[in-house]
């Protein structure tokens, strides 16, 4: 994304995520963000298991990175073997 443009944004999601455990392995969910064409990748959020409500609404101040012409999120999932 071209955020060159702006001063403030903001990032809003609903998710569900069980947080579970399987064999003896634990899923693990991450939201990250690159201004390198992915040579880097900054941890913004782990996500934390909500398995006991339907789904969970949170908000990010993105406005650090406002100003750069090359942003790209990603939503990473690891089951950790399980």
């Amino acid at each position: 994304m071209d955020l060159s443009d702006y001063s403030a944004i903001i990032l809003q999601i609903d998710y569900f995520f069980g947080g579970l455990s399987y064999q003896g392995n634990t899923e693990r969910a991450f939201i990250e963000y690159t201004t390198d064409d992915g040579d880097t990748w900054n941890q913004l959020y782990e996500l934390s298991d909500n398995s006991e409500a339907w789904q969970q609404k949170i908000t990010f101040d993105l406005s650090a990175l406002a100003g750069q012409d090359s942003v790209q999120l990603a939503f990473r999932y690891n089951d950790n073997g399980g």
